[in-house]
């Protein structure tokens, strides 16, 4: 004869005894198509766990770490203290005013603003960012970065050996004259 193997997975859901019956259909013999047998299921101590926690565990660590969120959350949000308003005044009854006349009106003319001498201030001379001294004469600067240079070189400052700005590193060959 034929032979096969059938592997079944049962999950009980309860423990204790219980009977399964297996029965197969298409076979000729009717008494050899029915299998009974009792299984005993117990409870496995993984059910109800998380990586060997059981679950009781996890629900108490998990109330723990959103207390202490809450807790957290209490003590650092700022409290909304409301502004005590001064108290109010007792309201008192205008007392009669007795009129009094007015004093005439005395028109006291103002002398006319004369217009004071314009006076120019002076800018102070853009500092060489080459020798770090004052720019007398002609000044060339950076486009990209506005860093200013002698246009040429003087006894101080040799502008000939300067390749790059010394501020942003920009080409000296596209320094702009002003």
């Amino acid at each position: 004869g034929e032979s096969r193997t059938l592997k079944f997975t049962v999950k009980p859901t309860s423990s204790g005894l219980s009977d399964l019956t297996i029965q197969f259909t298409g076979m000729e013999n009717s008494a050899e198509n029915n299998y009974r047998f009792t299984a005993n299921a117990q409870d496995s101590p993984s059910e109800g766990a998380a990586l060997g926690i059981p679950a009781t565990q996890i629900g108490i660590i998990l109330a723990v770490i959103l207390l202490v969120v809450i807790i957290g959350l209490v003590i650092l949000k700022p409290s909304n203290r409301q502004q005590i308003a001064p108290p109010m005044m007792p309201f008192i009854q205008p007392q009669n005013v007795i009129a009094q006349p007015k004093p005439p009106i005395v028109n006291f003319s103002v002398p006319p603003i004369q217009p004071a001498a314009s006076s120019q201030v002076a800018t102070p001379a853009p500092i060489c960012w080459n020798c770090r001294k004052p720019v007398e004469g002609k000044v060339v600067g950076c486009p990209q970065c506005g860093a200013r240079y002698h246009a040429e070189s003087t006894d101080d400052c040799d502008m000939a050996s300067l390749k790059n700005c010394l501020s942003c590193q920009s080409p000296s060959s596209t320094f702009v004259s002003e």
